[in-house]
């Protein structure tokens, strides 16, 4: 049995917009220290027995990926076009050997703790290698409506991992301080499980997705004409919801998907003021607010929790109880306006 990490970097972070669009999303951008996301999210991995990482991206993104790793032993797959994670997974499963235990990581998150991290990993493995299909949930510290839950069962394995009775979508806020109270668990979005696991798992409950990406695997790589036919679906709604294999395995290890600004806030070093900024920024009389310069000074006075994002294409202004909503406007600017545009 070989330990293999699975690193999924698609998507283009649109609630990290303006600095982070499908041209240049944010796991190949510095936003938390010096490092790329991806970079860094390999890097946490030092110090565990493990094969060749396998990195699936956008084909708009292989090249740059590829510079990222010049040096490193992995393998990278670009994507003719984004089919969400269970085909993503299910190529990595079918270029790995069987009995290969895939470590499943978005490219885009941070963990503050490392060690911790790597503890949890061990116990994932262990349940993976034993037949499971694993999930890692966060121990929640709010009631975050921006994040998947899981609800935990009875113990499993030694009481290292517990069975998941359910998931559930992104919830309102009155139900997420349900399940805050109820001690269920955010979905970090990684998963630990076999390569033979999870091709069986996901043959028997979507054949369609498992069919359509065998086809579309190439000795050169994935053909896009085929591809294009796979479904687009997530690990949780194709696998993770349907099986009887799924266990969930704890994470305490200060994780963040940096899923918004205010997520980003988070996470970020602040002033005495609660400020978090980058760039050539002045505050004066502003408090817990991020403000980020890409390109020239900025100024914001007298202004409490607020997110000001400058960059050469646009400019961002909101307040950060707004910021999931960024995504939201995105979406619906014209093409002029939006972040690939003209």
């Amino acid at each position: 049995m070989t330990l293999r990490p699975v690193v999924l970097s698609g998507g283009s972070g649109k609630r990290l917009w303006p600095l982070s669009s499908s041209r240049h999303p944010k796991q190949l951008q510095a936003l938390v220290d010096e490092r790329p996301m991806l970079v860094a999210t390999l890097d946490r991995l030092h110090g565990i027995d493990s094969g060749a990482p396998i990195v699936v991206c956008g084909a708009d993104h292989a090249v740059a990926v590829r510079e990222l790793l010049e040096g490193r032993d992995a393998l990278v797959v670009a994507e003719p076009m984004g089919r969400s994670t269970a085909p993503a997974l299910a190529v990595a499963a079918m270029l790995a050997e069987p009995d290969d235990v895939l470590l499943v990581l978005p490219a885009d998150h941070v963990v503050a703790n490392p060690a911790a991290l790597v503890e949890s990993i061990a116990e994932g493995v262990a349940l993976a290698s034993a037949g499971h299909v694993v999930a890692f949930g966060v121990v929640a510290d709010r009631p975050a409506t921006g994040y998947g839950w899981i609800r935990p069962g009875a113990p499993v394995g030694g009481g290292a991992g517990r069975r998941v009775d359910a998931f559930t979508e992104k919830p309102d806020a009155a139900a997420a301080a349900r399940h805050l109270a109820d001690g269920l668990l955010w979905n970090a979005g990684m998963f630990c499980v076999s390569a033979s696991v999870y091709l069986d798992e996901l043959g028997r409950h979507r054949p369609d997705v498992l069919e359509a990406t065998r086809v579309s695997l190439r000795e050169g790589g994935l053909d896009a004409e085929a591809f294009a036919l796979v479904p687009a679906v997530s690990v949780d709604v194709a696998v993770m919801e349907p099986t009887d294999r799924a266990v969930v395995v704890l994470l305490d290890a200060g994780w963040s998907d940096v899923g918004s600004w205010d997520s980003l806030w988070d996470v970020l070093p602040k002033d005495a003021r609660g400020n978090a900024v980058d760039g050539m920024v002045v505050t004066r009389g502003t408090t817990g607010s991020l403000v980020w310069a890409a390109s020239r000074t900025v100024v914001v006075v007298g202004m409490d929790d607020v997110v000001v994002v400058e960059t050469p294409e646009a400019v961002l202004v909101v307040p950060r109880s707004m910021a999931e909503s960024v995504k939201d406007v995105v979406e619906s600017l014209p093409p002029e306006g939006s972040p690939d545009g003209g």
